[in-house]
């Protein structure tokens, strides 16, 4: 401590940093240099300091459960005699539709007819939706960071979390003009990211870009009332390193039609030719949520198509290997989804997926078949392999 004041108490809380998900059971049992006082809430752990400090001005605990492990609290102190109630963070009234996110509210700094404040996010998911709302209070919406923000009539605020949060906070940020007295105690609903909520991660083997994406109906249709219509569908893939130029290869079952890509560039065929696979060459800049979206239409079915692969390479480099990244030694992943479509007494043809290598495509492959009576195995090469056709 910089200035050491008996009496004074100090709460350490560990919600922002830790995350609700690990603070169960989190308490202390002994501390040196101060007494233990009762936690005001759930993930803190609050003292009164003694007389004396210990070595190097300080306090010392001991505590136990939760999984907090090396990560900062956040450190509140009070003087002698002054309230050490709730805080901005204490008083906020989150609803349980928040837990998917778990948002933590604070005003970080506030002046004489405006104030700033922070929304920490636990699980931050592009696209969802954070309601900020203080009662009879209207306050107008300066400005907004890491998500796009609106006023409402009843005076809430509505933000969008855009791509990533904002490091120093680890969420959305806001300024606003109006009292800070009157904004102490909000309540928060959430909105869970549709996209979110159905985004499958792609295997490093499979993109070494790294790469995650999903297929949801165009607005607000049920997902078989999409499908008994065709669509439209609306595919989203975020790109966790951007390379202009780089390629992605998407597997669709059944055939799907794309058009209007955003980020991207349809290569090979027209847009809105149907095709089980279709590549795209990423663009200059990735679109907003850092990736890129297109529109896709299928065949009325009764059940929604699938995205059942997706693929990258990264681009063409001149005068070294393709990816220009550090090439993982080692076997390539094995092939998927392997049919035998026909069969007779000298000939059987082969339908796979291809298999990947460090993000790349494989070409080649070596069959190995046996005789059931047990003569020699016999290694084939295949030639004229087309990906995700017959071999």
């Amino acid at each position: 401590m910089a200035v050491w004041r008996p009496n004074a108490q100090v709460t350490l809380d560990f919600r922002e940093s830790a995350g609700q998900a690990n603070l169960a059971g989190l308490a202390a049992s002994n501390a040196e240099g101060a007494t233990l006082q009762k936690s005001p809430y759930t993930g803190s752990i609050r003292v009164a300091l003694g007389a004396a400090p210990g070595p190097g001005n300080s306090f010392s605990i001991i505590a136990h459960g939760g999984n907090v492990g090396h990560r900062p609290p956040q450190i509140l102190c009070s003087l002698p005699g002054a309230a050490a109630g709730p805080t901005a963070v204490e008083a906020a009234e989150i609803d349980a539709s928040c837990a998917p996110l778990s948002p933590l509210y604070r005003v970080l700094n506030a002046w004489q007819g405006g104030f700033k404040a922070a929304v920490a996010i636990g699980h931050w998911q592009p696209g969802a939706q954070v309601v900020v709302s203080y009662g009879t209070f209207k306050p107008q919406l300066l400005n907004a960071w890491s998500a796009t923000g609106s006023s409402a009539e009843d005076g809430s605020l509505a933000f969008t979390l855009g791509a990533s949060a904002d490091p120093e906070y680890n969420g959305l940020t806001f300024t606003v003009r109006g009292n800070a007295d009157a904004a102490s105690a909000p309540a928060l609903r959430c909105t869970a990211s549709a996209v979110a909520a159905a985004t499958v991660q792609v295997p490093a083997a499979a993109c070494g870009l790294g790469a995650s994406y999903s297929l949801l109906p165009e607005g607000e249709t049920p997902p078989e009332a999409a499908a008994a219509k065709g669509g439209p569908w609306r595919v989203r893939v975020r790109v966790h390193r951007w390379e202009p130029l780089a390629r992605l290869d998407l597997t669709f079952s059944p055939a799907m039609s794309l058009s209007g890509a955003d980020g991207a560039r349809l290569l090979g065929g027209a847009p809105g030719d149907a095709s089980s696979v279709h590549s795209l060459e990423l663009g200059p800049h990735p679109d907003s949520l850092h990736g890129i979206s297109v529109l896709a239409r299928a065949p009325p079915a009764a059940a929604p198509p699938q995205l059942i692969r997706l693929t990258c390479r990264p681009p063409p480099r001149a005068g070294g290997p393709e990816d220009g990244a550090k090439v993982v030694a080692g076997a390539p992943e094995p092939p998927e989804g392997l049919v035998v479509e026909t069969a007779s007494c000298n000939h059987v043809e082969l339908r796979w997926l291809p298999s990947v290598d460090n993000g790349l495509r494989v070409t080649r492959y070596s069959v190995i078949y046996r005789r059931e009576d047990s003569a020699p195995e016999v290694e084939y090469s295949p030639h004229g392999i087309r990906p995700g056709g017959p071999g």
